[in-house]
C-alpha cells in the first residue's frame, strides 16, 4: 500500500483531493476487443472496488465494493495490470490469425480490469 500526503492506494496511482481510484472488473467478448470496436456493453455487469483514495475522502476504505455512477472516464494504466482493454488488444494483435480464431472459439469472453479516477460524489453506495 502506498501513502502520500494522506492519500492511499494499493497500486502505483495515488488520487488527490476527493478523488477515488476505482478498479472495475467485467467480461468482454474477445471478438469485440480484437475488432477495434470495443465499447462496454450495457449488459456487462461491472464490479467496482476502491483501489485508492485522495486525502479528503472520509467514509470509504481500500477494497470497499461500491456502486458507481459510470460515465465517460479516462482509463488509468496501473503497473502489473495486464487485463486492461489496451493490454488485451496489444496481446491479441500479436497473435497469428489462426491463433486468434482458436482463442475466439475456446475463450469467447475474457475478464477485463480497468482503473479510472472519479470524484467521490460519483460513488453512489457502498456494498456490504
Amino acid at each position: 500500500m502506498e501513502e502520500n500526503k494522506g492519500g492511499i492506494s494499493n497500486c502505483n496511482v495515488i488520487p488527490r483531493n476527493n478523488n477515488v481510484l476505482v478498479k472495475m472488473t467485467f467480461t468482454a467478448s474477445v471478438m469485440a476487443l480484437t475488432s477495434g470496436k470495443y465499447e462496454k456493453e450495457s449488459t456487462d455487469e461491472v464490479t467496482a472496488t476502491i483501489a485508492g483514495m485522495g486525502p479528503l475522502v472520509q467514509d470509504l476504505a481500500l477494497e470497499d465494493k461500491v456502486v458507481i455512477k459510470l460515465q465517460e472516464y479516462s482509463s488509468i494504466e496501473v503497473d502489473g495490470n495486464n487485463s486492461s482493454v489496451r493490454k488485451l488488444k496489444e496481446a491479441y494483435s500479436s497473435l497469428k490469425p489462426s491463433e486468434l480464431s482458436q482463442l475466439i472459439r475456446d475463450t469467447p469472453r475474457v475478464t477485463v480490469v480497468q482503473y479510472g479516477i472519479f470524484p467521490e460524489f460519483l460513488i453512489q453506495a457502498k456494498l456490504k
